[in-house]
């Protein structure tokens, strides 16, 4: 392995002449699911890597800080949850850990689902951060989507991918699958 470049946060490594980023202080990356009174909270902020403003579920690094990483996680989860909405959880149950972009990046996601909420103040960031939090009603969220992408606003994919998991509507890690029709006589040929 070779390190093509070390910037302040990431490394650019060369393996076997695939280039791919490392991001050494950070165990990976945390996504929460959190609803209250009915509604998902959702944040907004403008990310200069897409040069434009995006929606997403709360969430952030996990800072390389101790040995046990399973304690690591859920401390970034409930860190991030209070910094980026301003509400604190009862507790953080872990639903799904896997690679964001396997290609690119040795970073992994860990999906929680927040139980328990309760306001504590408003949302406070870190650092320089900018965010908007939104609580959009859970039976409104995907025409709220919608209709933030076109003013252009960009909806990050693990949104999505988190609140069907945290809302039941895909199986969890080691679940059973739902049962898949075999009956294809309905699709395109």
């Amino acid at each position: 392995m070779k390190t093509l470049y070390t910037g302040k946060f990431l490394k650019l490594l060369d393996r076997q002449g695939w280039e791919y980023v490392d991001r050494p202080a950070s165990k990976g990356v945390v996504q929460i699911v959190a609803t209250y009174e009915g509604s998902i909270l959702v944040v907004e902020q403008f990310r200069w890597a897409q040069g434009a403003v995006v929606i997403s579920l709360p969430g952030g690094l996990v800072e390389d800080s101790t040995e046990n990483a399973e304690r690591d996680l859920e401390a970034a989860a409930h860190r991030e949850l209070l910094e980026e909405t301003g509400f604190a959880a009862g507790r953080m149950a872990p639903i799904l850990t896997g690679p964001i972009s396997p290609g690119m990046t040795t970073e992994t996601i860990t999906f929680f689902v927040a139980h328990d909420l309760r306001p504590i103040g408003p949302p406070r960031g870190d650092g320089d951060e900018v965010i908007t939090l939104h609580q959009i009603p859970a039976a409104g969220i995907f025409d709220w989507l919608k209709a933030r992408e076109e003013t252009k606003a960009l909806v990050d994919l693990k949104l999505y991918l988190g609140l069907a998991l945290g809302l039941g509507l895909i199986p969890k890690k080691h679940e059973s699958p739902p049962r898949v029709p075999q009956d294809n006589s309905d699709r395109p040929q």
